[in-house]
């Protein structure tokens, strides 16, 4: 299925990079054309900000985010001042970010703009929403920041493109094993609805949750992890309700014996190694999420700005072999 078809199953799309200079950039504006020929209305804004000619960190020329007439998008004022297109503004969120207010606005004549978007998960699903109820947008992408994924959480976004490339390693393998482990994450099953229902409202910590009823906390605040002797506890079920560390997962196998299911709120929480997580699954230990993603597919950019390339066709056929997910070379399509 082509990639423009395979998004507009989705009501927000969030595009994520694996580094910069992975092809993030390149894939939206891709996106963004294809958009503009279908018959849907579309929104855009960041986490972070995109769309400079030159990159921030790396001080390279990288590619601006065009936008066509119709487009509706969000920026903060410093942003919107600084556009290069005709816009009209639709509204301005009393909430701030470091660059100023959020400006909504639809595009009138087709132009460049830099996005800089909200910072916090719960204030982009309100701008979603806004995006969706106000404007009648019938999808929202969602243009990531520099190496985080927290803005393709399940609880924004309903799928995800990742962008990889040469940029992450001059070694092909090393791209494909670190961009195959974190597809791995995002294919984690989900737990079980009960499970999702007693969890749901947990506070931080780490919980034994065998009794749905009554989920015991057996650590949070200043207690240290190493402290809990998980092998006591009756059963083998436990809630992260934050993040899942190489230290925990290592404490874990350390003090328990026999299989147990380790759950957590969703793959952007998980900080453990690949090589870890492998030691914890060998021994039939369970990984799950209470929100799962989905992956739309992977988009990959053989070139880096280092000057060092892959050979694109290779790279191509090792990824696809590495992971499940479409993979999709921006340039060839």
């Amino acid at each position: 299925m082509a990639l423009i078809d395979n998004i507009l199953q989705y009501g927000t799309v969030a595009i994520a990079g694996l580094e910069k200079n992975t092809g993030k950039t390149e894939c939206i504006n891709y996106l963004i054309r294809q958009l503009s020929c279908r018959p849907v209305k579309a929104a855009i804004t960041s986490i972070g900000m995109d769309g400079e000619e030159t990159d921030q960190v790396t001080g390279t020329n990288k590619p601006t985010i065009e936008l066509p007439a119709g487009f509706v998008f969000a920026t903060s004022e410093k942003h919107f001042k600084e556009r290069k297109l005709d816009a009209e503004i639709l509204d301005i969120s009393p909430w701030r970010t470091a660059t100023g207010r959020m400006v909504t606005a639809r595009v009138v004549h087709s132009g460049q703009i830099i996005l800089s978007g909200p910072v916090q998960t719960a204030w982009m699903k309100e701008l979603v929403g806004q995006f969706k109820a106000q404007y009648g947008c019938d999808i929202v992408l969602i243009d990531g920041a520099l190496s985080r994924t927290s803005q393709a959480a399940p609880q924004i976004a309903d799928g995800m493109i990742l962008c990889t490339g040469a940029a992450l390693s001059a070694n092909m393998r090393q791209v494909v094993k670190q961009t195959a482990h974190i597809c791995s994450l995002i294919a984690l099953e989900a737990a079980d609805q009960a499970t999702i229902t007693t969890t749901g409202n947990l506070g931080r910590g780490v919980w034994a949750i065998n009794n749905p009823n009554e989920p015991t906390l057996l650590t949070a605040g200043n207690r240290d992890v190493a402290e809990v002797d998980f092998s006591q506890e009756i059963g083998a079920r436990f809630y992260v309700a934050g993040a899942l560390t190489d230290r925990l997962v290592k404490h874990i196998l350390q003090t328990v014996h026999h299989p147990i299911e380790l759950i957590v709120q969703d793959f952007t929480k998980i900080f453990a190694s690949n090589e870890i997580l492998q030691l914890f699954i060998n021994k039939e230990n369970k990984l799950k999420v209470l929100k799962k993603n989905h992956l739309i597919g992977v988009c990959i950019n053989p070139w880096s700005p280092q000057g060092y390339h892959f050979d694109a066709t290779q790279f191509e056929k090792a990824m696809a072999k590495a992971i499940e997910a479409p993979v999709y070379n921006i340039r060839n399509l």
